[in-house]
């Protein structure tokens, strides 16, 4: 069984020790060869054009101090009871908070109900009771429209008292939704703040920019604590505030037995000044129904470094006026 094994084995060895040697010799030659090339498409070569920022919006002229009010018309001092009946138990809004705002408030002068106090103010006295009523006055400003075609309204929110020469105005835009890539954000803009008032000090803000938005158009609950954060300075008075602002869930505002549905908006940040800095709280309860009127609102003012306060709330105590909306 063994034996074809070995003679295969010594066949194998013998043809591998016998016969002629030479060696391998290889000729070579250079020869052109055509392949195709692959090229990259252009659309992946060329980067795509980045998107245009946002253009500026047209300007709006500088606050001027409101001129002095007539005395309101209503006794003094009044009683919270006999000034604002509360609302029933089983009363609701006549219209509901909407997520978007079709036009800016009318111009309209009301009353609100005014609660607070300060401390540690430079001016004399030093400490007191913001208690009173406030009167308020809402003014629409021209309509502009952009470069780019979109719709913008303005307005301006005046408020006196509760003190005798108090008074305070806070300006607005309404940036109405667009297609283009180069419009502003939809929203309520804050672009202008004006104080004049021996307690808090004397302030004038009006924003270089776009403003400060305080409320995105359509208005979406905020799902964190920080759904926006922006920041502006007035080129003139150096006066720069920076807010952190989230909107929250609905909340019904009683107005003296008339009940609103508002959008809950909350602020936070820092005013600052050439004379000093404030932190600030601002709270507003937005109606968007009545043109985003802020019929409900917490303001409070923090010294960084003397350690004064500031805290007002109001209330209104009429339901405003329902806009029409603008063409």
């Amino acid at each position: 069984m063994k034996r074809p094994y070995l003679i295969v084995a010594a066949f194998a060895v013998l043809a591998t020790a016998c016969g002629p040697t030479s060696d391998l010799k290889l000729h070579l030659r250079a020869q052109g060869v055509t392949l195709k090339r692959i090229v990259t498409p252009a659309v992946e070569l060329v980067p795509p054009a980045p998107v245009p920022p946002p253009l500026s919006l047209p300007p709006i002229p500088r606050i001027t101090t409101p001129p002095p009010a007539p005395p309101i018309t209503l006794s003094t001092p009044p009683s919270v009871p006999e000034l604002c009946p509360p609302a029933g138990p089983f009363d609701v809004p006549a219209m509901p908070a909407t997520q978007l705002v079709a036009a800016p408030p009318v111009n309209a002068t009301s009353t609100q109900m005014s609660t607070g106090s300060f401390a540690g103010a430079a001016g004399t006295p030093s400490s007191g009771s913001l208690a009173g009523v406030v009167q308020m006055t809402t003014e629409r400003l021209p309509s502009t429209t952009s470069s780019v075609g979109q719709q913008v309204d303005a307005w301006r929110v005046i408020r006196r008292g509760p003190a005798p020469g108090v008074s305070s105005v806070e300006v607005y835009r309404l940036v109405h939704p667009s297609s283009s890539p180069a419009a502003t954000t939809a929203g309520i803009y804050l672009v202008g703040l004006q104080w004049k008032d021996p307690a808090r000090g004397d302030v004038n803000f009006q924003a270089s920019g776009n403003g400060l938005q305080i409320m995105p158009i359509p208005a979406q609950p905020s799902t964190n604590d920080i759904q926006y954060v922006g920041a502006d300075t007035d080129a003139n008075t150096l006066t720069t505030l920076e807010l952190t602002r989230n909107v929250r869930q609905h909340k019904r505002v009683d107005a003296c037995g008339k009940l609103i549905d508002t959008i809950t908006i909350e602020m936070s940040g820092t005013l600052t000044t050439r004379d000093f800095q404030r932190q600030l709280t601002w709270n507003q309860q937005v109606a968007t129904s009545y043109g985003a009127v802020d019929v409900q609102d917490t303001l409070t003012l923090t010294s960084v470094d003397a350690g004064s306060t500031w805290t007002r709330a109001l209330r209104s105590t009429t339901v405003p006026a329902a806009p029409k909306e603008t063409t």
